[in-house]
């Protein structure tokens, strides 16, 4: 017969073996309560919550610390990674600029180019559009305004055309009515200049006009991009397109 002893041995026996499978017993609420500090601090470690690198909580003043930390071991690589970014972006427009540079003193300082339009109107119509400076932004596209300058000599009409690149100031240099016209720009510290020559022929009812521009790029990085990438043409045909769209009104 067994006797309470051996019963309470057997059933410490069993309890030290359930404990070393599922662990130890949960607190009770006597010892949650009188437990103290020490219980407090043992009972919130069951739920998860973060420790201290001694073991103990972590409060929020340690979390944020935490925190900006990583976030600061984590900004050092991406600044370097933003310079060197920023630095191959610079390095990358000084070449463009130092190859442009380069492949416009190879081309010549000055170009001649030309275009035409075949016009119902007479000479005279078209004439008195090509020289009425102060509707020029009307009809062309880019322009903003005009403002109308002193004379040059001779009483040759100046004026100042407005974009949004900034102004630029032209002059009459001949004129011939109503067959031929020739201006050009007054500024002779552009790094840019040139003339147009307006050449009407009757045709008809109608006429035909010649737009003639003799150019000049003075630095060679703008002569590079007038060559390859605009289009040394480009004036000319604008100026074309947006005459012809007027007087098609």
């Amino acid at each position: 017969m067994r006797t309470a002893a051996g019963h309470r041995d057997s059933l410490g026996e069993r309890t030290a073996a359930i404990q070393r499978i599922s662990g130890p017993p949960p607190l009770t609420a006597r010892q949650h309560s009188g437990a103290g500090a020490d219980g407090r601090r043992a009972a919130t470690r069951r739920d998860g919550a973060p420790r201290g690198p001694g073991g103990g909580m972590m409060d929020g003043r340690g979390l944020a610390d935490g925190g900006r930390a990583a976030r600061a071991e984590g900004a050092g690589p991406m600044n370097r990674w933003l310079w060197i970014g920023a630095g191959g972006a610079v390095a990358a427009v000084a070449a463009a600029v130092l190859a442009a540079d380069r492949a416009g003193r190879r081309l010549p300082v000055e170009h001649v180019t030309e275009g035409g339009l075949e016009l119902a109107q007479p000479p005279g119509a078209v004439w008195q559009v090509l020289t009425d400076i102060d509707l020029y932004p009307a009809w062309r596209p880019g322009l903003t305004h005009v403002e109308r300058l002193p004379a040059a000599a001779g009483g040759r009409a100046r004026w100042r055309e407005y974009d949004r690149h900034g102004h630029t100031t032209y002059e009459v240099v001949a004129s011939e009515a109503p067959h031929r016209l020739v201006t050009g720009i007054a500024d002779p510290d552009l790094p840019y200049g040139g003339t147009w020559t307006y050449e009407l022929t009757p045709a008809g009812r109608g006429c035909s006009l010649t737009v003639t521009e003799r150019g000049e790029v003075r630095r060679p990085v703008y002569r590079a991009v007038s060559h390859y990438l605009t289009g040394e043409d480009a004036t000319v045909h604008r100026y074309l397109g947006a005459l012809a769209h007027r007087l098609a009104g």
